[in-house]
């Protein structure tokens, strides 16, 4: 706070305000980190290593392996603190989403190729094939047709 004002006033005034002492301020502003801090630092660049290696893949407790792998002892808990502080998350896998419905009433269309990829004799075939795409909660239908000859 002191250090954002401190242009426009006197240092010891700001001090007086924020109820501290100007040997403290000083003495605050002037330490060098502490032992933690140069740790963390250290183990926040393990933890995007890693992070980058596994290409997002690795959470809290395959991170934790990497951080002891390094020598380091570190549980999920501080692997997880390490991964906020290098700001990094797990990429989650996408569940598979069945788009078929198998168990339907709808009457089902006859099978007119009756499995008969072998003809010998010119008989065209047609194929259509349907794309539905939702989009902002509408449905726009694609379609292409196919026209081929099975006999050749």
């Amino acid at each position: 706070m002191i250090d954002t004002v401190k242009k426009a006033y006197p240092i010891a005034l700001l001090c007086d305000v924020m109820e501290v002492s100007r040997s403290g301020y000083y003495f605050w502003k002037n330490r060098g980190k502490s032992a933690r801090q140069q740790e963390y630092e250290h183990l926040t660049s393990v933890v995007q290593e890693a992070h980058k290696v596994s290409k997002g893949t690795y959470g809290a407790r395959r991170i934790a392996e990497e951080v002891e792998a390094h020598g380091v002892s570190c549980g999920r808990t501080k692997a997880a603190t390490l991964m906020k502080l290098a700001d990094v998350a797990a990429k989650q896998k996408m569940k598979f989403k069945v788009t078929t419905d198998s168990k339907h009433t709808m009457p089902v269309a006859p099978n007119l190729l009756n499995r008969e990829f072998n003809v010998m004799q010119g008989i065209w075939r047609h194929v259509f094939t349907i794309f539905i795409l939702e989009i902002f909660n509408s449905y726009v239908y694609t379609r292409k047709a196919s026209i081929y000859n099975a006999g050749r």
